[in-house]
């Protein structure tokens, strides 16, 4: 998760895949969202966090 925060920080998307899960992770105009997609049921969940700070890197 460390590497895929540190990609967000240069505003490039970031993807994490398992056996079981996706996450999908971006910057979006300040705010942080994490698509997760359970592979087995096909189901995705978004978590959006705001009030992110540009250039930061205190991940």
């Amino acid at each position: 998760m460390g590497g895929l925060l540190s990609n967000i920080n240069t505003g490039k998307p970031g993807r994490m895949v398992t056996n079981d899960y996706i996450v999908d992770i971006a910057n979006r105009d300040g705010q942080l969202q994490l698509n997760v997609t359970d592979r087995k049921t096909g189901q995705t969940s978004t978590i959006q966090v705001s009030g992110l700070q540009n250039n930061s890197t205190d991940f």
